[in-house]
């Protein structure tokens, strides 16, 4: 994957050792505490995958969310690193499943992702619940704060949160997203959150935090709910 192969991450938080994926270890500076959680929306059972700075959810203080969407092949090792990522530089991460629980891989069903496509209000009902859910999980999750980014499927994701106008999105960060027109005027809102798309000769930046252009999704999103001077580079 573009996002991963060709990235540089987490300068003074995460080195990387090698650049085959399958070896790449994350050092942070601070304890991350994962755990699995599932939960259940309109009837169905779904599982994500929750990282979080150790310690984090005794200490009572409010901290920004990061969502990670999934691609076509539903949420896995990919989004788990980059929550962890994320949780490093203290983030609430959770990579978030929208398939059901034990879609992944060739277990996805032919045509699901279409299918939620032909109802977009739903989607949109099932992309705010995942807010709703982690805030219900953990109480030290700032609902006013929180960001979302993902690759593929889950860029395209991260572009109807920003369509949508989500109640306390800060920012969107697609990479690779699929393009398409909103099929309903009532999921689209004046854009209140800031939103990067990189895609090759199609990249956008509508606010840049950076302060140099470019950057990518790690230091947009800790420039909107962290603060700046905290970087993620890819």
């Amino acid at each position: 994957m573009i996002m991963m192969l060709g990235m540089s991450v987490f300068a003074n938080v995460v080195q990387l050792e090698s650049s085959d994926i399958s070896r790449i270890r994350p050092r942070f500076l601070i304890s991350i505490a994962t755990r699995r959680l599932e939960y259940a929306f309109d009837g169905e059972v779904y599982e994500g995958y929750v990282a979080l700075p150790e310690g984090a959810a005794a200490d009572g203080t409010k901290r920004p969310a990061a969502l990670v969407v999934h691609g076509r092949n539903g949420e896995g090792e990919t989004e788990q690193f980059r929550a962890r990522q994320l949780a490093g530089l203290g983030f609430v991460a959770f990579a978030v499943d929208l398939f059901g629980k034990g879609r992944r891989g060739a277990a996805v069903p032919p045509g699901l992702i279409a299918q939620g496509y032909a109802d977009m209000e739903a989607l949109h009902r099932k992309m705010e619940a995942q807010m709703e859910v982690l805030a219900a999980e953990l109480s030290i999750v700032d609902t006013d704060n929180f960001v979302v980014a993902g690759y593929c499927y889950g860029g395209q994701i991260a572009l109807e949160y920003a369509r949508g106008a989500f109640q306390g999105l800060r920012a969107a960060v697609s990479f690779h997203g699929t393009f398409m027109s909103a099929n309903s005027t009532a999921w689209v809102e004046p854009k209140r959150a800031a939103v990067q798309v990189h895609h090759a000769d199609d990249d956008f930046q509508d606010w840049d935090f950076s302060g140099g252009g470019g950057g990518g999704w790690g230091r947009l999103l800790c420039a909107a709910t962290v603060g700046p001077g905290r970087v993620i580079a890819f």
